[in-house]
């Protein structure tokens, strides 16, 4: 419910009202509820109303009479309110209009006598002001001639000090406090610029300058002694005066001085652990530097860092003097540290060095030419990346001989003697010797870590020396010499198990000894080099498993390591066959002889070297230590090594090139680096090999049988004209030899040699009688079958390393070396009948040998045609009937079988 207001309220409001309209004042503060009390109870506008008249009307038609009267009579009580209120508004307004007047009277009463006063004081306010002048004037004189005094008796007392400067100096220098006395000498630089050429103080200025000259040479001898005040130093030397050329350059010479110590250290180190390794030092010619380097026969021998090595042969001592004690100051404990731990500590003092040395450059010659600081740095660099590279070299020689289970002498950890007598097996021997040897590869991969990271914090303060490059550059050269390396001791190996039995095969008595040889070396070898590479494929896989490794030359990295693997074959092929005085194949696919066609493992250097390029396994080449040993060599080394040969071809090789295919393949099975024919590639080289090793063990055989089939056509009786009684001592010889031959070629390839042939008589498979006819159409077949044969294989090879074959081989040559003897001679009818004999007695036991062979008929012809040669050296060439053939051969006279 509203409020009703009160009287007073409403009469103030009134009061109001009025005097904003008697002012002409809008009356902002109204609100509708003093716009509502202006109307009557009926809603009636209030007599403000705007049409008075109009309201009037209304008012008397609507409204009742008691209603009219009754606003009349409010109206006349409201309009005496209104007059009384207006007169007491007009008193008020009259009340303060006199209290005004009174008020401005008495001000200007008081105002009168204000205008002299301020005369007065005018007038003396500028009597001070002159005075205050006057005084401010003299002032300034007594001020002036004081300053003048002050300056003087400052110059005096510097004067002072410059006289007594020299003595001072002389003091801090006597006591050794340079700080001192470069203090005063750049405090007194710039007076003795200015002033030092005139009056007295020109024998000051001399002996200023004399003591800076010696101050500047303590201060270089400072920062010699102690390269880590160099900043300090240079700052110094600056405040008294140097040329900023030369205090670069003695910056810069000083911290080479740093750098080249702390490499000169590191060589220290690598040197003191040689003699412990074993390795051989770097060859001529291949400094650290890739200078001149020293001459092997008295180099300090190379280093292998953190792996343990061979008992030395000699003791090994420290760098003498300076160098070995700097080496025993950065490994106190006197351990030779792991190779991660030693390019840890070369890493930290030399990287860290060389970046702050470049840091300092910039600070303390800002906006000067860095060209000849780097100019510096870059061949203390390339010295660093050297050593760092001789370090991973050494380390890699050293895991790589104990990979491929060799000392670093070259020599098997276990002898192969010892491996041949082995049981169960020399293969079980072998595999057990290198159950624990790795490749530490990801002792490597470690190393080459550390230096990628260490390298890459150069980028940011040093990279006109292009570290990324250069760490990258130096993970591929290890990486490859690591592979090289391996493959190297691989070789070695092979290399000194081949010497091994080469030598024992020389040395054996006979036939029976020999066997015995043959077979636990045939294991051995089958066994040996299949599975030393595919150990070393397998620890590979961890290069692939660090991606960073072979970033940006997978590929390159693949086909090198597919062609180390052809290149170790190739050069083990090399190997036997300059062991069994065989011509090797030259690039063009022809014929040269060893000293005009070296091998790449006789050209490679047996020498430690920082540039990747040597071996350094101290061992001579099994072929060359064995080319005056085994003079001629036994022919079973040949039928054993061909016999090693076609087991890596025909199959030995398919597990390694299945493993570097598979290495080969991208993690999401994408296409292969590696072409698919590396397995056949591989085969053919090794077939190769063996074709010419079996060609040489055929043609050694060969060439015996020759000497002996013209030494017996000569010197035998049977030419007389003596009926013959049995066959000749050389079919015994032709057969004792494919005896040996089959059980030989049965031992090294592990098969059932083929039984023994009696000299007892059958009758000839292929139909020969008396006449000795020969089937001219088999004989032509066997022709072709020889022709397109030896396309494949090569003139005088067998197709394949079986007993059969061999035989067949041999008695092609023996048959051959039979019938050329006879053309030297003119056999008489006897002669010619003995020559019968021989072929009838050959025809069954050869048969035996070469049954199964692929030239079986070649050998048969051949037998014919020794008959066939003897027929043409005869004028009357009577043959015998085959029954009397077969009674000479069983009578008592052809007796057993006669012995060689």
């Amino acid at each position: 419910m509203a409020t009703t207001p009160s009287r007073a309220e409403e009469k103030a409001r009134k009061v109001h009202s009025l005097l904003a309209s008697y002012y002409n004042v809008e009356d902002g503060s109204e609100n509708p509820s003093s716009t509502k009390s202006r109307l009557g109870e009926s809603g009636q506008t209030s007599p403000r109303t705007p049409d008075p008249k109009a309201s009037l009307q209304r008012l008397l038609r609507s409204a009742r009479l008691t209603d009219l009267v009754a606003q009349s009579s409010g109206l006349a009580a409201e309009v005496g309110s209104l007059d009384s209120d207006m007169q007491m508004l007009v008193y008020e307004n009259y009340n303060k209009f006199i209290i005004a007047t009174d008020t401005m009277r008495a001000m200007a009463g008081s105002l009168d006598g204000m205008d002299t006063k301020l005369t007065g004081l005018q007038s003396l306010l500028g009597d001070v002001m002159e005075r205050s002048a006057d005084v401010s004037g003299r002032l300034d004189k007594r001020q002036q001639q004081i300053e003048e005094l002050s300056d003087t008796r400052l110059l005096l007392r510097r004067l002072q000090a410059v006289y007594e400067l020299p003595k001072k100096i002389r003091a801090a220098l006597d006591s050794g406090k340079l700080e001192v006395a470069v203090d005063a000498h750049a405090d007194v630089l710039p007076l003795l610029r200015a002033h030092g050429h005139k009056g007295a103080l020109r024998r000051v200025a001399a002996e200023i300058e004399g003591l800076a000259r010696e101050t500047l040479a303590l201060v270089k001898s400072r920062m010699a002694a102690d390269p880590g005040t160099a900043s300090d130093c240079i700052q110094a030397m600056a405040r008294m005066g140097q040329p900023p050329e030369e205090l670069e350059a003695a910056f810069v010479a000083c911290k080479r001085g740093v750098l080249e110590r702390t490499l000169d250290i590191a060589a220290a180190l690598l040197s003191s652990q040689a003699a412990a390794a074993g390795l051989q030092g770097p060859s001529p010619g291949t400094g650290e530097e890739g200078g001149p380097g020293p001459d092997p026969r008295q180099a300090t021998q190379a280093t292998a860092p953190g792996l343990e090595a061979d008992p030395p042969t000699s003791g090994a001592r420290s760098p003498a003097g300076e160098g070995g004690a700097a080496v025993e100051a950065w490994d106190p404990a006197g351990g030779a540290p792991s190779l991660q731990q030693f390019l840890v500590q070369l890493d930290s003092r030399f990287l860290t060095e060389l970046a702050a040395t470049c840091a300092e450059f910039g600070i303390l010659f800002r906006g000067r030419d860095t060209a000849p600081l780097f100019k510096v740095l870059r061949a203390t660099f390339s010295r660093y990346l050297a050593l760092t590279r001789r370090a991973l070299s050494d380390a890699t020689a050293l895991v790589a001989a104990r990979g491929a289970g060799i000392s670093v002498a070259g020599r098997p950890l276990v002898p192969t003697a010892e491996l041949l007598a082995a049981r169960p097996g020399p293969a079980q021997a072998a595999a057990a010797a290198v159950a624990g040897a790795q490749w530490s590869v990801m002792e490597m991969v470690g190393g080459l870590y550390v230096v990628k990271n260490d390298i890459a914090r150069l980028e940011s303060v040093a990279r006109e020396l292009g570290p990324k490059d250069r760490a990258s550059e130096l993970i591929e050269h290890a990486v490859r010499q690591h592979l090289g390396l391996c493959f190297a001791a691989l070789e070695r190996r092979a290399q000194a198990v081949l010497g091994d039995v080469g030598a024992a095969l020389a040395d054996a008595g006979g036939h029976a000894e020999r066997c015995a040889i043959l077979g636990p070396a045939s294991e051995l070898l089958r066994f040996l080099i299949p599975s030393d590479l595919a150990r070393l494929l397998t620890c590979v896989q961890a290069y692939k498993a660090h991606a960073w490794v072979l970033a940006g030359w997978r590929e390159v990295f693949l086909d090198m390591l597919a062609g180390r693997l052809r290149h170790c074959l190739a050069s083990l092929g090399r190997e036997m066959a300059a062991m069994c005085h065989l011509p090797t194949a030259d690039a063009s696919g022809g014929e040269s002889s060893r000293s005009r066609s070296p091998s790449p493992t006789r050209a490679l250097r047996l020498v430690s070297t920082v540039d990747g390029g040597g071996v350094p396994f101290a061992v001579p080449r099994a072929g060359a230590s064995l080319a005056g040993a085994l003079s001629p060599p036994p022919d079973s080394l040949l039928l054993l090594l061909a016999g090693v040969c076609a087991a890596l071809a025909e199959g030995g090789l398919a597990g390694v090139a299945k493993q570097l295919r598979a290495l080969a393949t991208t993690e999401g099975g994408g296409a292969q680096v590696v072409s698919p024919r590396l397995t056949r590639d591989l085969a053919r080289d090794v077939v190769g090999v063996r074709a010419r090793l079996l060609e040489g063990y055929v043609q050694a055989h060969g060439a015996r049988l020759k000497l002996a089939a013209h030494s017996m056509t000569e010197a035998g009786g049977w030419r007389t004209g003596k009926e013959p009684r049995g066959p000749r001592e050389l079919c015994v010889l032709l057969l004792d030899t494919l005896a040996e031959v089959s059980e030989e070629v049965a031992v090294v390839t592990a098969t059932q040699p083929l039984p023994a042939s009696t000299p007892s008589h059958r009758a000839s498979p292929s139909g020969s009688s008396a006449s000795g006819a020969m089937d001219t159409e088999s004989m032509g077949a066997a022709v072709s079958r020889m022709f397109a044969s030896s396309l494949e294989r090569g003139p005088g090879a067998p197709a394949g390393i079986t007993p059969p074959a061999v035989c067949a081989a041999v008695a092609a040559r023996g048959l051959a070396a039979m019938a050329e003897a006879l053309h030297a001679h003119t056999l008489v009818r006897p002669a010619f009948q003995q020559i019968q004999l021989d072929v009838h007695f050959l025809r069954a036991p050869l048969q035996g040998f070469v049954a199964g062979s692929y030239e079986e008929p070649a050998v048969l012809q051949a037998l014919d045609e020794v008959l066939a040669a003897a027929m043409e050296r005869c004028p009357e060439p009577i043959l015998l009937e085959t029954a009397v053939l077969d009674r000479v051969l069983a009578s008592g006279v052809a007796g057993a079988r006669p012995s060689r």
